[in-house]
């Protein structure tokens, strides 16, 4: 799939790759914080 607006496509990973990055910082802390818990 070709998209026609191809220039926006880096910002466009850039901004995916941040969104991924939270997510995965989120679950992290949210795995501790059940583990503090769970002791």
């Amino acid at each position: 799939m070709k998209l026609a607006n191809s220039h926006l496509l880096p910002e466009f990973e850039d901004m995916l790759r941040a969104i991924m990055k939270e997510v995965n910082g989120a679950r992290v802390e949210y795995e501790n914080m059940e583990r503090m818990i769970q002791k």
